[in-house]
């Protein structure tokens, strides 16, 4: 619980550290999004809010046989986009959220064993926009992110356990590395995005996870 404390503690700090450098880039005035405004970030940074809600995909591999089920995921956060080049709409684009989602972590799925996890997300991603008029823009962007687990259950026989514990009787992990790619368009203030993330790392034994990202958000 301490390094979950002292990664969030970091995080903070890291996105105040970002929000504040995206805003010496630049005026509002001549850059960034809004109403009425020219949609260019030239020099200019920004920072948004999205919530997403995902179908969720969750693979096991046992003796080189794939099997697969499905669970679903919820998320919310800000991100903060710096620029990376004065002449070259590239940005480095900084993210924190929160995330719930439930499936069956069964090792196989021969077995019922429905679980829940709630963490925190960490994306850092690389964006390119491609401004196409005053109020439209497309953000493609890929990138890596760690996900946090605060906490989880599963179910097995009608008793719930903890899913990081000893005890549980599937072996869930913490600590889950992955990436993602997708893009977003923006209208005024509005943003909508698709993007995809898979797991690089296990989020229990034996078990992958991919999920499909719709999300909405709003420029702040």
């Amino acid at each position: 619980m301490k390094k979950l404390g002292v990664i969030l503690a970091a995080v903070a700090l890291f996105l105040g550290s970002a929000s504040a450098s995206a805003q010496q880039f630049g005026s509002p005035r001549d850059y960034g999004y809004g109403y009425g405004r020219h949609i260019t970030f030239l020099g200019g940074g920004m920072t948004h809010f999205h919530a997403a809600i995902s179908p969720l995909t969750l693979t096991y591999k046992s003796n080189g046989v794939y099997s697969s089920t499905h669970g679903l995921s919820m998320d919310a956060g800000m991100a903060s986009m710096i620029p990376l080049a004065p002449a070259a709409p590239v940005y480095a684009e900084v993210g924190f959220g929160a995330q719930y989602s439930f499936g069956n972590l069964a090792e196989n799925t021969s077995l019922k064993l429905p679980a829940t996890a709630f963490g925190i997300k960490i994306p850092v991603n690389f964006t390119y926009v491609l401004d196409f008029g005053p109020s439209v823009a497309l953000m493609p962007y890929v990138g890596a992110g760690l996900l946090a687990n605060i906490s989880g259950t599963v179910k097995a026989d009608s008793v719930k356990f903890d899913l990081y514990d000893d005890a549980s009787p599937v072996e869930g992990n913490r600590f889950v590395l992955g990436g993602q790619l997708g893009c977003r368009l923006a209208v005024n203030r509005f943003l909508l995005g698709v993007g995809y993330e898979r797991s690089f790392t296990n989020v229990a034994k034996h078990v992958g996870a991919s999920q499909v990202a719709i999300s909405l958000g709003v420029i702040l």
